[in-house]
């Protein structure tokens, strides 16, 4: 048995996988010695993992970005042929997502560490997936800084070409996510299983739904950041999710902090330093959608939302940046706002105006719970 299969099987009790999640169990069921050997073999021996990680390890989130990014070209363009072809594959996605019934064997991994093994298990497992990922993605870390500056240096002369390198990066970071695979990864995949929609045949597995919501609640007593806010628009549809907030604890009196920033500017750091939070960073790595961490002092029970960054390229001449400091500035009681030097001139329109709207509604007679 090569050392990746053996320290998964070590870890999962039987259920044998391979790629980076065996080498990275090795260091939850083997060890550090066990885990190294584990990460050699498993890329050596698994070089699909390299190419397409996301549709084989979590293939539920890999169908739900695919939804999502089908779903904002459509609302973009409906009425071409274009769109109607977008239509049927979108059809055809979500029709695949409902023929997955069962568990694959890296969610049956990830199920197993959670219920069973220990939070340290589980820091030490992410590590090693982050060890796997840098062998992996510094070239594509190195073409997407390369892209940016590049683009970013001749946007406002050549137009045109700048769309091309647009397209460029998005397809960068797309190779750059299909080799993230964290324990916060595998998490949201979990939340993909257990939504409204979900095939009749999961109801069996009701129990231990319950049982992953209450032990993925006390991980974030110890610092684990959930996923709570996912695509485009920002939302959430798993009931899993539902079931987990709902399991959190109040102390005294609550807080509700979010920080918002432009994109790449460490807003992920700043919260782990000054709060002591264990919010997921990385070296050409952005956080997506809306993290949530809980942090406690005296009487007071503070939520810490991890808010993805604004003003990118990515999402120039989107709402998306609206909708961002809308919500934070709505459902908070205190905002960070991160930001080196002055305040931009379309950073602060955007303050402004959810500033205004807010002000708006504490004047009218429907007043924010």
């Amino acid at each position: 048995m090569r050392a990746g299969v053996g320290a998964t099987a070590g870890a999962t009790g039987g259920v044998v996988v391979g790629g980076p999640v065996g080498a990275a169990a090795g260091a939850a069921g083997m060890g550090v010695v066990g885990a190294i050997g584990g990460a050699k073999n498993s890329i050596a021996t698994y070089p699909e993992f390299q190419k397409r990680n996301l549709s084989i390890a979590t293939p539920l989130s890999y169908l739900r970005a695919q939804i999502n990014t089908i779903k904002k070209k459509l609302c973009e363009d409906i009425e071409s042929t274009l769109g109607s072809k977008l239509g049927l594959q979108l059809k055809e996605l979500e029709k695949k997502r409902k023929t997955y019934t069962t568990f694959t064997s890296y969610t049956q991994f990830i199920i197993n560490l959670i219920n069973n093994k220990t939070y340290i298990e589980l820091l030490i497992t992410d590590i090693y997936l982050e060890k796997w990922q840098d062998q992996i993605d510094s070239q594509n870390k190195n073409g997407k800084k390369s892209y940016c500056e590049q683009t970013l240096k001749y946007l406002n002369q050549l137009r045109n070409e700048a769309i091309d390198l647009k397209d460029d990066m998005v397809k960068l970071d797309l190779k750059l996510s299909d080799v993230d695979l964290t324990i916060g990864l595998f998490v949201d995949e979990l939340y993909d299983y257990y939504f409204d929609e979900q095939p009749t045949m999961l109801d069996k597995y009701q129990n231990m739904f319950e049982r992953l919501a209450d032990r993925i609640s006390q991980l974030v007593y110890k610092g684990f950041a959930i996923h709570i806010l996912r695509g485009r628009p920002l939302c959430s549809q798993s009931r899993l999710m539902e079931n987990t907030i709902k399991k959190l604890r109040v102390f005294g009196r609550l807080i509700v902090l979010t920080v918002i920033g432009e994109q790449s500017s460490a807003n992920s750091s700043l919260l782990n330093s000054t709060f002591g939070c264990n919010f997921r960073v990385s070296s050409g790595r952005c956080t997506t959608g809306v993290y949530l961490g809980i942090a406690y002092y005296k009487d007071v029970t503070i939520v810490i939302l991890d808010a993805e960054g604004i003003l990118s390229l990515e999402e120039s001449g989107s709402i998306f940046d609206n909708q961002t400091i809308t919500m934070a500035i709505l459902s908070s009681h205190i905002v960070l706002i991160n930001h080196k030097g002055e305040l931009s001139s379309n950073l602060e329109g955007l303050i402004g105006m959810s500033l205004y709207a807010k002000l708006q509604l504490q004047n009218s007679p429907l007043k924010r719970q």
